[in-house]
């Protein structure tokens, strides 16, 4: 699932979000996928294999497209789109919550889809807190970024990874 995260017309230029070329596909099998599955499944079997499923897509978006790739804010926004109007509401089927089965996406495109203002405050607050302590320092002060980080909706991503994301912004390095 690529298409040139960084060469998107940004967030503003873009008038209507439509999901994106290469995310339609995988999609499409997805959903086809699923629901082969449910006609043929008891319903507990049926149960445990989507969030299976969901769990093995979660993972595997987040390693291959999230940390793989570099975005503008178009790119950020695309992938936001296909995953909140795409992605999650394919499971709303399945559960009232579909997005808490994807948490590493949905924490991804949080990071990824900060206000620039924001982004840069957090980005320093993490970095800061990735520093060794100064030894020098008679009354260090440790910067925990777990608050910073709950404050925006991330829960299960470490400073390291929010910080790792963030830098994938183009905008922001």
């Amino acid at each position: 699932m690529y298409d040139g995260w960084l060469a998107l017309p940004t967030a503003e230029e873009q008038l209507v979000f439509v999901v994106s070329q290469s995310a339609c596909g995988m999609l499409a099998v997805l959903q086809d996928r699923l629901h082969f599955l449910e006609q043929r499944l008891c319903r507990e079997l049926f149960t445990q294999l989507w969030r299976v499923i969901a769990e093995n897509v979660d993972i595997y978006l987040f390693n291959e497209v999230i940390v793989k790739n570099h975005f503008n804010s178009g790119g950020a926004a695309q992938i936001h789109y296909d995953m909140t109007r795409n992605l999650f509401p394919m499971f709303g089927h399945y559960t009232s919550k579909p997005d808490n089965y994807f948490k590493r996406v949905k924490e991804g495109c949080i990071l990824l889809t900060l206000q620039s203002g924001s982004a840069l405050l957090l980005r320093e607050v993490l970095e800061e807190s990735l520093k060794p302590p100064d030894p020098m320092d008679p009354h260090p002060t440790p910067v925990k970024p777990t608050s910073a980080l709950n404050d925006i909706g991330v829960f299960l991503l470490s400073a390291k990874q929010a910080l790792d994301i963030i830098k994938r912004r183009v905008e922001w390095t």
